[in-house]
C-alpha cells in the first residue's frame, strides 16, 4: 500500500484505510501477529525420535549413543538432540508428551548407575531443557508402573492404566493419576472405566482421549483372557469423570494416533476385526479415523503395509504442517531386533501415503516419537560420514 501513488496521493484516502487496517487487528478474532525473530533464533517443527538406543549410527567422528533422531519434514534435513541417557537422566523411556507451552517431556525407568541407590523403582518423569544446553532435568517420581500411556492437557499430566507391581505380580490396572507441572503431589483422577495396558492416549479440545489396549486377564466373568479392547473412551477434567464413545472397527493394541484437523487418527497396530471374542489377531494396516463431533469413525488411506507402533507401545507418528508422519516402525508381526528405517508421509486432503525418507539416520530402536518447535542451531547436523551413507 505504501508503494501505491495513487493512495499516496489522497491523504484522505489513505488514513481511512489505516484506521480499517487496525480496527481488522484489533478485533477478538485476528490472529495474534508473529513477532519477527532476529536472524538465528528461528524455530521449525520437528519429529523426535527419542530414546536411549545406541546402536545404528557409527562415525569416525565421534559415538552417538547420547543422542537421539531429529527430522525436519520441511527441508528433509536431519538433526540429533540429546537423550534423556545423558548424565544421569532416565535409562529406559516408556512414553513422551509435549505440553502447549513446547515443554518436552518423557517418562520413564532411571538409569542403572542411579538406580543402584534407590530401594524402590518408580516412573521417572523428565524434562528438555533447551536454555542448559539440551539436557534434561526430573521433574517428579511416580509409584511404579510400565505399559501405561502418558498424556496433557494444559499444565497437567497424566498417568493412564498400564500394569502395576501387586504382591511380585503385575496387574493391568485402570488408575489415573495426575501431576500439575507447576510442582505438588501427585492426586488421583476418575479410573478409566476398565483396566487397560498398550493402549494409546492423545488430549484435543480439552478432553482426553484413550484408545484401544488389552484388558487384563479377568476383567469380565464371560471374557477369556487377554482381550483386547476397540473402545475409545474420552475423559473431561472439568467434572472428572470418563465417557465411552463409539467403538473402533478393529479391536487392537500397539497402534499410533495423533490428531489432526479434529479428527483422530488410529494407524496400525495389532487385532482383530469388531469385538474380541477369541477369533485370530494379525497386523494391520488400517487407519480409522474418528470425528468428535458426529461421534463416528471412517476408514481412512491404509498404510503401504501393515506394521507396530514401537516396543515401547508409544506412538511412532508425528504431525507436522498438517501432515501425518510415521518415523520408523516394525513391519509385520513377526520378532524384529531394528526398525525399517524409513519415514512415511499422509497428506490427508491427496489420501496417499508416500515415502519421504527412506533409510534414515536414524537408531536400531527408539521409545517415543514426538513434535516440538526448536532452533535447529541448538541441535547437531549430522557429520560428513553419515550424511553420504
Amino acid at each position: 500500500m505504501k508503494r501505491n501513488t495513487a493512495l499516496l496521493s489522497d491523504a484522505e484516502c489513505l488514513e481511512m484505510l489505516n484506521q480499517a487496517l487496525d480496527v481488522t487487528a484489533m478485533h477478538p478474532s485476528a490472529a495474534p501477529r508473529k513477532l519477527k525473530l532476529r536472524y538465528g533464533m528461528e524455530t521449525t517443527d520437528l519429529l523426535l525420535c527419542i530414546g536411549n538406543d545406541g546402536g545404528g549410527i557409527r562415525s569416525r567422528y565421534g559415538s552417538f549413543a547420547e543422542r537421539s533422531f531429529c527430522y525436519a519434514p520441511s527441508t528433509g534435513r536431519t538433526y540429533y538432540i540429546t537423550s534423556p541417557r545423558y548424565a544421569e537422566a532416565l535409562g529406559f523411556v516408556c512414553a513422551g508428551v509435549v505440553t502447549e507451552k513446547n515443554d518436552i517431556i518423557v517418562a520413564g525407568e532411571v538409569s542403572a548407575r542411579k538406580m543402584a541407590r534407590q530401594k524402590d523403582i518408580n516412573v521417572e518423569i523428565y524434562r528438555y531443557k533447551v536454555e542448559a544446553q539440551g539436557s534434561w532435568e526430573c521433574l517428579s517420581s511416580a509409584e511404579y508402573r510400565d505399559s501405561y500411556a502418558l498424556a496433557s492437557l494444559g499444565e497437567t499430566l497424566y498417568l493412564l492404566g498400564g500394569q502395576m507391581k501387586l504382591k511380585n505380580q503385575l496387574l493391568i490396572t485402570n488408575c489415573v493419576e495426575r501431576w500439575s507441572l507447576q510442582g505438588g503431589p501427585w492426586r488421583s483422577a476418575a479410573p478409566l472405566p476398565l483396566p487397560l495396558a498398550y493402549h494409546s492416549a492423545v488430549g484435543m479440545k480439552d478432553r482426553l482421549y484413550v484408545i484401544g489396549g488389552r484388558t487384563p486377564q479377568s476383567y469380565r466373568t464371560d471374557d477369556e483372557p487377554d482381550r483386547l479392547s476397540n473402545r475409545l473412551l474420552e475423559y473431561d477434567p472439568n467434572i472428572n469423570k470418563w465417557t465411552e464413545l463409539g467403538p473402533m472397527k478393529y479391536s487392537k493394541y500397539r497402534c499410533s494416533a495423533v490428531v489432526l484437523n479434529g479428527d483422530i487418527y488410529v494407524m496400525g497396530g495389532i487385532g482383530c476385526e469388531g469385538s474380541d471374542c477369541g477369533q485370530s489377531r494379525h497386523c494391520l494396516d488400517a487407519v480409522e479415523i474418528y470425528n468428535p463431533d458426529e461421534n463416528k469413525w471412517r476408514d481412512g488411506p491404509p498404510l503401504p503395509f501393515a506394521q507396530l507402533s514401537l516396543r515401547t507401545n508409544a506412538s511412532n507418528a508425528g504431525v507436522v504442517g498438517g501432515k501425518i508422519y510415521v518415523c520408523g516402525y516394525y513391519k509385520g508381526a513377526d520378532r524384529h531386533d531394528d526398525i525399517t528405517k524409513d519415514i512415511l508421509e499422509l497428506d490427508p486432503w491427496g489420501g496417499r501415503w508416500t515415502v519421504v525418507a527412506r533409510h534414515a539416520l536414524m537408531h536400531d530402536n527408539y521409545d517415543v516419537c514426538l513434535v516440538a518447535s526448536l532452533n535447529p542451531r541448538g541441535l547437531m547436523s549430522p557429520p560428513a560420514d553419515l550424511v553420504k551413507q
